[in-house]
């Protein structure tokens, strides 16, 4: 029997393209997404002082019509001295990452792959405000079809979005829309209604945010709270240190125990992260969104998609949790894994999620969970899984 499937999905350039609550242009997403595979490495001499991987210019100016166009690479680890175009150039003026497939910059060169994104993504239906926005599909399709698959699979299956934004009511909405069978590209037969109605959520399902008790301590206790409304974009706010302004909870789920259980339970969840809180402790591993992970449980395993997980053991945006038996098993506690071992999670628990792919490849999720249950199971039977949840020293 297949193991039960937690899977964490981040939501802005991750599984939506574009996001008007935060005034990013779908253009602009989709550049980002599209540079954010395109790998330079330094060059001294060189235009800004890098070239791409393969050594050629970055000026598109200085190359020869017929030179090959260096391949976009989505795997997690690079090659030595390289990085990604878009955390170089993310805010320089002169070749910004949101223009990037423009003419005259860098990425002119991947210009038809933005075209091919372009055109996946284009809205072919009536209006169906949910799903759909200025003629393009809000979220990628891909998505709609791992959730179908899963059901006609007879996969046991949780799904937990994951934001710091404020984009969860939309998210939500779109995915009752679509168990609702509403999605003109992905209807739902008969056999598989039950399952695809389950990933239905309700109001509260999508209200939930995740707060620490004293945010200035990275430390601190974790509770999962809901308000009377969804928090604004400024979240619990970017002072770390004033505890007046929060707001109360008309609901908190106050031990890690209770909300591991409560995330495995549910069949959808929508979970508000804490953007301040990550930024303010330096993008360190331990304060970003938690992922809590049962040390000794293999017949759950819990996924999180994220395009923002780094090959880095001193930034992460997930912050893996895991539990260890206390004394007769009567309870557990959790502890931070170090930045290293999460690094090493990459491909079991966590997925850098790839945009560009999985707009041009509609498995491409299934795939990376194909890919994660097969580490799994070795981590587990090897014992690497139980040495990296070891807590972080």
């Amino acid at each position: 029997d297949k193991r039960r499937l937690v899977l964490h999905f981040d939501v802005n350039e991750t599984i939506m393209i574009g996001d008007p609550v935060s005034d990013i242009g779908f253009t602009t997403s989709l550049n980002n997404v599209i540079a954010k595979m395109a790998i330079v490495r330094v060059s001294p001499g060189a235009a800004d002082h890098y070239v791409w991987h393969d050594g050629s210019s970055l000026d598109v100016s200085q190359r020869p019509p017929d030179a090959d166009v260096p391949p976009l690479i989505d795997s997690f680890r690079l090659p030595d001295g390289c990085q990604r175009f878009f955390e170089i150039f993310r805010r320089k003026k002169k070749w910004p990452a949101a223009r990037f497939t423009e003419a005259g910059m860098p990425g002119e060169i991947y210009r038809p792959v933005f075209e091919e994104c372009l055109s996946a993504l284009q809205w072919r239906h009536a209006p169906q405000a949910k799903l759909e926005a200025d003629g393009q599909h809000r979220f990628l399709p891909a998505f709609f079809h791992t959730l179908r698959e899963l059901a006609r699979q007879g996969r046991d299956f949780t799904v937990v979005l994951r934001t710091f934004g404020v984009d969860l009511p939309e998210v939500a909405s779109a995915l009752a829309a679509f168990a609702d069978g509403l999605h003109p590209d992905f209807p739902i037969e008969e056999a598989i209604q039950d399952r695809i109605k389950r990933l239905r959520p309700n109001d509260a399902d999508a209200q939930w945010a995740l707060r620490r008790v004293d945010r200035s301590d990275i430390n601190s206790a974790i509770q999962l709270c809901q308000y009377a409304a969804h928090l604004g974009k400024e979240g619990l706010g970017s002072d770390l240190s004033d505890a007046k302004g929060v707001l109360p909870a008309v609901l908190k789920v106050v031990d890690e125990a209770l909300i591991t259980k409560l995330v495995s339970a549910q069949s959808v969840l929508g979970i508000r992260d804490d953007y301040f809180f990550w930024t303010g402790h330096a993008h360190r591993p331990e304060a970003g969104k938690p992922l809590w992970i049962t040390t000794n449980d293999s017949l759950v395993q819990h996924i999180f998609f994220d395009d923002n997980i780094h090959d880095k053991a001193n930034d992460s945006i997930v912050a893996v949790r895991a539990s260890a038996p206390v004394g007769d098993s009567s309870g557990s506690c959790f502890h931070s894994v170090s930045g290293e071992a999460t690094r090493q999670l990459e491909g079991c628990l966590l997925v850098k999620a790839q945009p560009t792919v999985a707009i041009r490849q509609m498995d491409y999720f299934l795939d990376e969970i194909r890919r994660c249950e097969e580490n799994f199971s070795l981590m587990v039977q090897d014992g690497k899984l139980t040495t990296l949840l070891q807590p972080s020293v």
